[in-house]
């Protein structure tokens, strides 16, 4: 067990710095069962919806939550298709308690939302939390662009969560994330994955 344990730990930072996507690796366990949430601006893309993410560092009262938002004015803002890899996608990341994090959605103001753009959310609880890993993948989402199907805000946090070790599955459909809207996915969770019924933020 010591040998593979030391073998495991050599070799992860080297598939790391390879550059294999992080959703492709399984999950760490090393913090134990933890707790993701998705965010819900039900009247975002012009009724597509809209979402955002969240999970916890447990067992602590500590979140690391964000999002991709688009920018107004460019290709890709919340009136557009399409942001080139590298450019300003309006995500962003940021970290702290859980009442943080609800003020945090509950007051966003970015690109041309409005002000409580943000009105539900949903949460699971997990069996792992690979909390680095999914932090890694959060500030990953700034550089990756913004396409309107295959690349949006629905796929940075289904990346997200999934990386931290959160099981989003449907055993009968294991692609359904790319034929989702956002709204639709969020129903999705609720009635396939196990995510909780929405709360009001």
């Amino acid at each position: 067990m010591k040998v593979m344990r030391k073998l495991t730990l050599a070799i992860a930072p080297a598939v790391l710095a390879a550059g294999v996507t992080l959703t492709s690796t399984s999950p760490a366990h090393a913090l134990g069962a933890g707790r993701v949430c998705v965010f819900v601006a039900p009247k975002g893309a012009k009724g597509a919806g809209h979402v955002g993410w969240a999970f916890q560092e447990p067992p602590k009262d500590h979140w690391f939550f964000g999002a991709t938002e688009g920018q107004p004015g460019e290709e890709g803002g919340p009136n557009s298709k399409k942001i080139n890899p590298g450019q300003n996608n309006g995500a962003w990341e940021d970290n702290g308690t859980w009442q943080k994090v609800k003020d945090a959605f509950r007051n966003a103001k970015s690109g041309e939302h409005p002000d409580g753009y943000y009105k539900q959310y949903t949460c699971k609880n997990t069996s792992n939390s690979s909390v680095h890993a999914a932090d890694l993948q959060g500030q990953a989402n700034k550089s990756r662009g913004y396409y309107l199907w295959g690349n949006n805000c629905m796929n940075h946090g289904y990346d997200v969560l999934k990386t931290y070790g959160a099981d989003l599955s449907d055993p009968n459909n294991p692609d359904w994330i790319n034929n989702w809207a956002p709204n639709l996915w969020v129903k999705q969770l609720i009635l396939v994955a196990r995510f909780d019924q929405l709360a009001n933020l």
